[in-house]
């Protein structure tokens, strides 16, 4: 076959894979619709009628390269045969593998020969052509270097090498055989538009560990509790990858908590959750009083809707966002009311941005700036521009106010790490570019994840009105007549905490984990994690391991309760992450949905809309998984006669 005309088929297959995963996007731009297939059909004419051209220029060598194309396909059938032969058989494969070598370097020679044999474009529309085809040319001899490499390990053909998976030492790991150039996004696309949905169904085929090739990086996706002691615990496990939308929003430097790597992360992280502390977040007396100040209008909005239908979606969002504006910035005044509802409204369109755009974007960044409407990335950009001219705003403002009237004095997060970036000039940590990063970070794992998982317990609650009825016994039996129930009171509550670790299990926004990259090699059994290589944890896959929970589909609390009424099976629960880049934010989640849950319940009885049918328990999938819109009843509780048994 023509090598010419397989990369052409390489190069329409990077547009048709474009082009499909554009069709079946589950959250694409509705205005680009109409315009895009019009633009990209004749960007693609355009860039074919050249590359015709450009081709029968070469046709003289493209004939040698056939020729030698078709000597690698029957050597490489020739090794096939031999494989599982005796030693004598393998000396023989040995020597065609050396051939393969030889006739690898002869490719690579004459492809350079046909570079510089070419003709002078004669058009700027040439000139783009002619750099589009050099860099197929590259990706081509990168798949020729890694199939010599492959081949020159001696583990058999060629063939059973790429299942294997590069970089690994057995083939007691399986994979999905990647394409050149797009890997398996193809292999992703056509098993779901979801990609957690996909990621599910390869692990069913693939085993516990596999791995994937998206664009130009492999990536492994773990879903075995083993695998994720033995990896996540790793040290070398601890980077972050920064390509596309990652890396833009963070202005392409090491920034912030979430996405940082190296000392600058453990820097920041340290010093950030130090004075967090210091100002309540996670301790739990500070916390309840936070908690139950950012209720009251919450509590005061659905009084006024009381015995009708309200809507649930983003109903937490505004109290959350509150709790955490107080910690960082502090009190909430009525136009810092404003700009947090401005927030909470673009952070869930980011959040609800293409999941599948996002993963095209970061399998080849350069499609950000061809398609940034289609795949969702202006809707993302947004949001990071917004946070950001708010924190740049926040962090000239008490600049100002320390210039005019300086104190020693810490109040909140802001105040204090102004404060460092005076004492501390030119600190790699303490600068206003760092502040922003770090205040999107907070807002965004604080806030979104917190409120959207307290959607999903609403949810779970009016379709399971007697796992409500028990909690709300639980509540009544231990809690005193105060509006709200104490956070030091949940270790007595055994069956809410059952509830909560159950709903922990189905229904967490993030059912894959904040992918990591290795930062040097990484053993497990008797595999290698090559540096550099992606790894993501399948927690949706995980928590439904019938290994460990019996009828995983099964929403049952009871599972987390032994026969002695006690407490079992917590530590399966690994949905804030683990080791050292588990959620630091882990406390702070708990005492927040532990007082709002018992506090709602408490006050009201939650049940569906009288003529509505039950909603859906599916996830609308996202950046950020959660329940579709859905409405709720809340009717006031009869007048609660308490047990006294607050110390039992």
């Amino acid at each position: 076959m023509n090598l010419y005309k397989k990369k052409d088929s390489v190069f329409k297959i990077l547009l048709f894979a474009g082009l499909s995963l554009y069709l079946v996007g589950d959250n694409f731009v509705e205005s680009q619709t109409s315009e895009a297939p019009s633009s990209i059909s004749d960007m693609l004419q355009s860039l074919q009628n050249q590359f015709d051209q450009f081709s029968k220029n070469r046709s003289r060598n493209a004939i040698l390269l056939a020729d030698l194309t078709k000597q690698v396909t029957n050597l490489n059938n020739q090794v096939t045969s031999l494989r599982g032969q005796s030693t004598q058989t393998q000396k023989n494969v040995q020597s065609l593998q050396n051939q393969v070598g030889n006739n690898s370097v002869r490719i690579s020679a004459l492809e350079d020969n046909s570079r510089a044999t070419t003709s002078t474009p004669d058009s700027t529309g040439q000139n783009n052509l002619d750099d589009r085809v050099t860099t197929l040319e590259g990706k081509m001899d990168q798949v020729l270097e890694k199939l010599n490499a492959t081949m020159q390990r001696g583990n058999g053909s060629w063939s059973n090498n790429w299942k294997k998976g590069w970089g690994h030492k057995a083939a007691t790991c399986t994979y999905p055989r990647p394409w050149p150039i797009i890997g398996n996004l193809l292999d992703v696309a056509t098993v779901s538009s979801d990609m957690t949905k996909a990621f599910g169904e390869l692990a069913k085929r693939f085993g516990e560990i596999y791995s994937l090739q998206m664009g130009t990086k492999r990536t492994v996706v773990i879903t075995s509790k083993e695998a994720m002691r033995t990896i996540l615990l790793h040290e070398a496990s601890l980077g972050r990858d920064r390509r596309g939308i990652f890396g833009d929003r963070l202005m392409n430097k090491n920034l912030g908590i979430v996405s940082s790597d190296g000392e600058i992360w453990e820097k920041t992280r340290n010093w950030t959750f130090k004075k967090l502390k210091q100002f309540g977040f996670g301790q739990s007396s500070q916390m309840q009083e936070f908690v139950e100040n950012a209720c009251m209008p919450l509590f005061r909005h659905i009084d006024d809707r009381i015995d009708s239908a309200i809507n649930v979606s983003l109903l937490f969002n505004p109290s959350i966002m509150t709790i955490l504006w107080e910690i960082i910035v502090g009190p909430a005044s009525p136009k810092d009311t404003e700009v947090i509802k401005r927030l909470t409204e673009t952070s869930q369109a980011f959040l609800q941005s293409s999941v599948v755009g996002t993963g095209l974007i970061n399998a080849y960044p350069f499609l950000r700036k061809i398609f940034p409407k289609i795949l969702g990335y202006n809707v993302q950009m947004d949001f990071f521009n917004s946070c950001n001219n708010i924190a740049k705003k926040l962090f000239a403002q008490m600049e100002d106010k320390f210039e005019k009237d300086f104190t020693k004095s810490e109040e909140n997060l802001l105040e204090a790490f102004v404060q460092n970036c005076k004492s501390r000039k030119d600190d790699e940590v303490f600068n206003c570019e760092n502040f922003q990063i770090i205040f999107q970070d907070l807002l965004l794992a604080g806030s979104d994840a917190t409120s959207s998982f307290l959607e999903s317990i609403v949810l779970y609650l009016v379709t399971y009105p007697k796992v409500q009825d028990k909690i709300y016994q639980e509540i009544v039996q231990f809690s005193n007549d105060s509006n709200f129930v104490p956070f030091e009171d949940r270790n007595r509550m055994i069956y809410t905490k059952a509830f909560l670790l159950e709903m922990y299990r189905n229904a967490m926004p993030q059912q894959n984990s904040f992918p990591r990259r290795a930062t040097g090699d990484i053993e497990y059994k008797n595999m290698e994690i090559k540096k550099d290589t992606i790894i993501m944890v399948d927690l949706r896959l995980y928590y439904g391991d019938e290994k460990m929970y019996r009828n995983p589909e099964t929403f049952c609390p009871e599972r987390f309760i032994n026969e002695k009424g006690e407490l079992c099976n917590s530590e399966n629960i690994i949905s804030f992450g683990m080791g050292k880049r588990i959620c630091p934010g882990e406390n702070f989640a708990n005492i927040v949905i532990f007082v709002i849950l018992t506090s709602l319940l408490k006050r009201y009885k939650l049940s569906i809309p009288r003529g509505q049918g039950p909603p859906r328990m599916d996830k609308k999938p996202g950046l950020s998984v959660k329940p579709y819109p859905f409405q709720v009843q809340f009717s006031r509780r009869e007048e609660i006669h308490y047990s006294g048994n607050r110390n039992t």
